[in-house]
């Protein structure tokens, strides 16, 4: 993925204002001053997109990038204590209004300042990502403050606090040094994958369930002489018979498409065929 292709999207204040979810989506968590607005501008190759300031709380709207056709989202830092309690009000829940919607969560990235211990309100945040069975990873922000053997230490610290299940990862960040930014392009880039890779299940399924109308389907657009490209962006179905037929890989490199936007193909021996 091309993580220097990224934009800012679109900003939204309440929950309500969220649009449908149009893919999986990467989001980015954590308390006020954690320095994810510094990791997310080294993520996306960018100084400034996503806006850094010395005061606290200064992402107070969920903001959507466009990352090569992917969303990221950050969403407000939670805990900044100068703000008033209508304000804090309004960001717990634009973050859970967030969650608790019907969206594409293909992971969320919980940030942790690796110089304290986690606090009331990041353990909150972690227990709720694995009573949701949400997946989810944690950066540990700000590690150029620490020497190599205090992030260890701090590291298995934290780790212990949280009560991780095993297989979580655990990435040790630091902006200023770009340390643990390409592991976290990576986690990005699989867990996208791994979305597709399930959607591509759920076709399969579909595909043996329902043959006729697999066939109808196919059967029409050969008719039309149609090829896969001037099929591309083209909705076959409304939710109920997803077509099919590109890789995740291909996914990936052309987000636009939705599950029930791929599209079969019918050869001569009635059998499906990708293209």
């Amino acid at each position: 993925m091309n993580f220097h292709n990224a934009s800012f999207k679109a900003a939204y204040g309440t929950s309500e204002q969220l649009p449908a979810s149009t893919g999986p989506e990467v989001s980015f968590a954590g308390r006020s001053n954690v320095g994810k607005s510094s990791l997310l501008n080294k993520l996306m190759y960018r100084k400034g997109l996503a806006k850094v300031s010395s005061t606290p709380g200064k992402t107070a709207t969920i903001n959507f990038y466009d990352v090569d056709g992917h969303d990221l989202v950050d969403l407000p830092g939670y805990g900044y204590a100068k703000v008033s309690k209508a304000e804090k009000g309004r960001w717990s829940e634009l973050i859970e209004g967030y969650y608790n919607q019907d969206r594409d969560f293909a992971l969320v990235v919980s940030l942790i300042d690796i110089r304290h211990e986690p606090s009331a309100l990041d353990r909150n945040m972690v227990q709720f990502l694995m009573d949701a069975e949400l997946p989810f990873a944690i950066a540990l922000t700000k590690a150029d403050k620490l020497s190599k053997q205090q992030q260890m230490k701090q590291r298995a610290a934290i780790k212990k606090a949280l009560k991780l299940p095993g297989g979580v990862p655990m990435v040790v960040t630091s902006s200023e040094k770009g340390d643990g930014i390409d592991e976290l392009r990576a986690l990005r880039r699989e867990a996208l994958l791994a979305e597709m890779r399930h959607v591509e299940a759920q076709a399969e399924c579909w595909l043996e369930e329902h043959p006729d109308e697999a066939a109808r389907i196919a059967a029409e657009y050969r008719r039309t002489q149609a090829t896969p490209e001037m099929l591309l962006g083209t909705a076959v179905v409304n939710g109920e018979s997803p077509a099919f037929g590109f890789t995740p890989e291909t996914y990936l490199i052309a987000p636009s498409l939705r599950v029930y936007e791929l599209f079969m193909w019918y050869d001569e021996n009635e059998r499906w065929t990708r293209n």
